[in-house]
Formats: structure tokens, C-alpha cells, sequence
């Protein structure tokens, strides 16, 4: 793991690297099965003509989880006002994905774009069953009895080898990294301190009109089903939003399709 630079931000220590310059800033925001180190095949893509930024939420990676309470978009503007981020374009995959939309909503004037991958705005009500995937009340009990190990390896299998795809689908390479990054978070999560998650409010998902920017959401067609039928609905509330779905690939689809999902950023921000 890097080294890394760190500011201190709302009572914890966030890690977090600069790459390029640029007029606009890129800020990535993780999964949560990850940390910084998943957008490692975006940086030197897209830092060749714009200023990136990349940095672990409190909880995962390098940045640790103190006790008290947070928000993850709190955490994320105050990083950008202290690294004097003025124009930026959000990029948050799953967790993430919730998260530059609280920040996008909150912190308007600062954000060009938005593109949330994989990602569900807080408090989105679906009002269909959706099924679950076939691993999920093992992943339930496998944490509750604290095995760590194999919680992960589920959750790989859920958001890296795909819904109902066969175990060991993905390559090998990113699935271990993945194990390595989630690992760190698993354990954090289940030695986490006195803490409380605060979200936006009201939340996201009943202000997606508000958001008078470009968006674009891109989904695996491998991911969960909830996942695919989020990203439907909040394109019905977004005036100006486009959706691509990359084939073959699922929760994760920057590791497992860097190629096109640098040309299809680079080409989103071309067009702001």
C-alpha cells in the first residue's frame, strides 16, 4: 500500500493522492468492498490532462475509523475545500456512488459532473422484490460469527464474479485484490468504534431533480439486479443523465474493463 499524503478531516486522519493538473479536478470515491487503490487503472488515463484525486473513506485502506459521529460527504467536501478542488467532476462506484450524490446535492457549485457507478442515492425506494443473491444469507451469518475470511470470499463472489455467476468468474488478479482491500474494511467494520453514519437529508433520492448537472450512471451487466434497476430509476428524476452498461463485467467494472471505462469517463468530460 502507498505511503500516501493525509489531512486531518473532521476529527480522523484521511489518506488520500494527487496525480496531474488540470482546470478540472476528478475525485474518485470507492467501493465498499475497496478503498483508493481500486482506480488505480484510471489515473494515468485520466490525470494526463486533468488534475485527480483519489483517498480512502474513513474505515477503509489507510484512513482510520474514530468514534463519533460522521458523513462520508462531509468528510469528502471538507478534503476538497482544504486541497482547493473548485471544478470537479464526482466519480463514486457502489458506496461511493451514494456518496458523490449526497455531495453533489450538498456542494453544488463545485460540481461539473457526476457519474456514479453501480452506485444507489440514498433512500431510493424500489417497491418490487428483488431477489437476493443466492450467497446472501450466508454472507448474513458468515458475519455474524465473525468469519472474516469467509465473508470475503462471498463478497467477492457477489460483486467481483457477478450475480449468479460461477465462483472464480473474474480474474484472478483483481479478485485478490479485492480480498486484500476488503479485508482491511471487514475488519474495521467488525471492530468498529462507538460511530454514527449520518446521510444527507432529505435524502438523495428524493431531490435527484435538483441536480441541474450532467450525470452518468454505468453499471456490469453481470451486477445484482437492484443495481441495474436503480440506475432505471434514477434516470427517470435527472434531466440531463445517460446510462451505459458495460458487458461482461459486474460490480466493478473499472477493474475489470479499464479500457472502456476510461474512454467512456474521458469522453463524459469532454463533453461538460
Amino acid at each position: 500500500m502507498k505511503d500516501g499524503k493525509f489531512l486531518e478531516i473532521n476529527g480522523t486522519k484521511i489518506h488520500y493522492e494527487e496525480y496531474g493538473n488540470g482546470p478540472l479536478s476528478i475525485v474518485f470515491v470507492h467501493a465498499g468492498i475497496a478503498d483508493s487503490r481500486m482506480w488505480d487503472a484510471q489515473i494515468e488515463d485520466l490525470s494526463r490532462d486533468q488534475r485527480v484525486l483519489t483517498y480512502d473513506m474513513r474505515g477503509y485502506g489507510l484512513s482510520p475509523l474514530v468514534v463519533g459521529e460522521f458523513s462520508h460527504h462531509a468528510d469528502l467536501i471538507t478534503l476538497m475545500e482544504k486541497l482547493k478542488v473548485e471544478r470537479c467532476v464526482l466519480v463514486g462506484c457502489s458506496k461511493g456512488g451514494g456518496i458523490v450524490l449526497d455531495t453533489a446535492l450538498a456542494d453544488p457549485d463545485r460540481v461539473a459532473g457526476v457519474v456514479v457507478v453501480a452506485g444507489i442515492a440514498h433512500g431510493l425506494q424500489l417497491d418490487v422484490e428483488i431477489e437476493e443473491p443466492p450467497q446472501w444469507e450466508e454472507l448474513v451469518q458468515a458475519f455474524k460469527d465473525r468469519d472474516l475470511e469467509r465473508t470475503n470470499e462471498l463478497e467477492i463472489q457477489i460483486f467481483v464474479d457477478g450475480f449468479k455467476q460461477p465462483a472464480g468468474r473474474a480474474d484472478e488478479t483483481i479478485r485478490e485484490k479485492v480480498r486484500l482491500m476488503n479485508a482491511i474494511a471487514l475488519q474495521n467494520e467488525a471492530n468498529a468504534p462507538e460511530t454514527t453514519q449520518t446521510v444527507l437529508e432529505p435524502k438523495a433520492a428524493t431531490r435527484l431533480a435538483d441536480l441541474h448537472v450532467p450525470v452518468l450512471f454505468i453499471t456490469g451487466a453481470l451486477d445484482e439486479p437492484v443495481t441495474l434497476l436503480a440506475a432505471e430509476l434514477m434516470m427517470a428524476e435527472i434531466s440531463h443523465a445517460e446510462h451505459r452498461d458495460i458487458a461482461n463485467v459486474a460490480h466493478l467494472p473499472n477493474m475489470e474493463a479499464p479500457e472502456e471505462f476510461n474512454r467512456t469517463l474521458l469522453k463524459f468530460i469532454e463533453q461538460l
